[in-house]
């Protein structure tokens, strides 16, 4: 199964275009300024239920799949490994 990631380049494009830093951003989401500051310096990646349902009523017309995302796997022999 895979997991859901935070797509940190999409969420800086976001507050960008909204006028948002990370406390404006958290607020609006109805979460901490901490919280948001771990996913977007990376040290969590995989979004809670409580992140995507505050993104979700923040930003309701926005695609939870552009924001949240599944990484794809690949396939294939890698360099160094037998054959």
């Amino acid at each position: 199964m895979q997991q859901l990631r935070f797509n940190v380049d999409a969420f800086m494009q976001l507050m960008k275009e909204n006028n948002l830093n990370q406390s404006s951003l958290a607020r609006k989401m109805g979460l901490s300024r901490a919280c948001i500051n771990r996913y977007m310096n990376g040290s969590r990646v995989k979004p809670s239920s409580k992140v995507i349902d505050g993104f979700s009523r923040a930003f309701p017309h926005h695609s939870l799949t552009h924001y949240f995302f599944t990484p794809s796997v690949t396939h294939g022999c890698h360099q160094g490994e037998g054959v």
